[in-house]
């Protein structure tokens, strides 16, 4: 079972400091996607750490149409699992760029 997710290449695109209109993606297995996604979603905290939020962010796509796969990834993360906040940090970020 494999899955096309975006989240993990904005994050990728962001660290590898592509352009903004750029979408990369990537096909995962489904029982991996998580763990990397989180290993994405921390180096992409590293560099707002590093660079600042607001210049990190703009290498996010933005487009409508990523509202609903950024929300529904939102709610499948669990509130009570301390080790992966990195992933709803950069959602977050990424939400409130697209609804903007």
């Amino acid at each position: 079972n494999t899955t096309t997710t975006t989240v993990v290449g904005a994050a990728g695109a962001a660290a590898a400091g592509g352009g903004g209109d750029e979408k990369k993606t990537m096909v995962l297995v489904e029982g991996e996607r998580l763990g990397v996604a989180s290993r994405a979603w921390r180096v992409m905290y590293e560099l707002c750490k590093t660079r600042g939020y607001k210049t990190v962010a703009g290498f996010f796509p933005h487009k409508v149409s990523d509202l609903e796969p950024t929300l529904h990834l939102l709610l499948r993360q669990d509130q009570n699992d301390y080790k992966t906040w990195h992933t709803r940090y950069g959602l977050l970020l990424w939400l409130s760029l697209i609804i903007l």
